[in-house]
């Protein structure tokens, strides 16, 4: 289990400067996986999530093999079993940002009341992770800790905003940041960024609803493939096993099964909302 040093040290790997590094595709994924896991709150490392996926992946397969007794339905079972491992990795990190950002305004507003009644701002931030529960709450707590430990404002927000990569975070961090060095009214400032992050969140509420029609229809898309080829294979299983015997159906079957994946992520990436 990690704790949120850990997890922000991992984050750290890959703040390297683009042009002394040369990403390839497997860089990329690494990188993003680390990420998915670190923002998902499971509270493992990214080695130990991708343990789980192969081990699912393996599980899946075993299942397969005892029932068809075939290498490509094996595999094919493999992949979706791990597929679906990483889309529920994904899932949960979608849940635990969509509850951050809905928490912000609020977190905002107590930090502006806190600085309002005389507290510093230390003071603030450690009444924040007192009164907040998940996953707000445990953060602004280890931003306490951190405050109490000696660490600069500047850098216990920089690490804040590595493991919370949302904008109105970054705003907050950037505003407690400058009020450390600059001075200034924070709690007239932090009231404005309350109602910006109040503002955004309604705008993204219009975009769920401009876009929940795609939403469902990629959804519907996703699950008519799987459900379709599992009722045909388990109705019709002789005129099936010629996508698994004959080289042509086995070629019309993987090209079936990429164009599918290829339209889902154009479909995600036309509806996505970008926070």
């Amino acid at each position: 289990v990690w704790n949120p040093t850990q997890r922000q040290e991992a984050l750290d790997l890959h703040n390297v400067p683009a042009e002394r590094v040369v990403v390839t595709g497997a860089q990329c994924f690494d990188q993003w996986f680390d990420r998915m896991i670190i923002e998902s709150g499971f509270g493992i490392s990214p080695v130990t999530a991708m343990l789980l996926v192969v081990l699912s992946g393996l599980l899946g397969a075993g299942i397969t093999l005892l029932i068809t007794n075939s290498p490509l339905p094996t595999m094919a079972a493999a992949s979706f079993v791990m597929c679906l491992a990483l889309v529920s990795f994904q899932i949960r990190r979608t849940r635990r940002m969509n509850k951050i950002q809905q928490q912000l305004p609020d977190v905002v507003d107590l930090l502006a009341r806190a600085v309002h009644a005389g507290e510093n701002l230390e003071q603030a931030i450690a009444l924040v992770g007192d009164e907040f529960s998940e996953p707000l709450g445990p953060e602004f707590r280890w931003c306490s800790q951190q405050l109490e430990l000696g660490r600069t404002m500047s850098a216990t927000m920089h690490s804040l905003v590595g493991r919370i990569r949302l904008i109105d975070m970054r705003l907050l961090a950037t505003v407690l940041a400058v009020h450390r060095k600059t001075g200034g009214n924070l709690a007239m400032t932090l009231e404005r960024l309350s109602v910006v992050s109040r503002d955004r969140l309604n705008y993204i509420g219009q975009m769920r609803a401009t876009t929940g029609s795609g939403r469902i229809s990629a959804r519907l898309i996703a699950a008519a493939g799987p459900l379709l080829f599992l009722f045909m294979y388990s109705t019709q299983r002789e005129h099936m096993r010629h996508f698994f015997d004959d080289p042509l159906g086995q070629t019309l079957f993987a090209t079936g099964v990429v164009l599918e994946i290829v339209g889902l992520i154009w479909i995600a990436r036309l509806t996505k909302l970008n926070y």
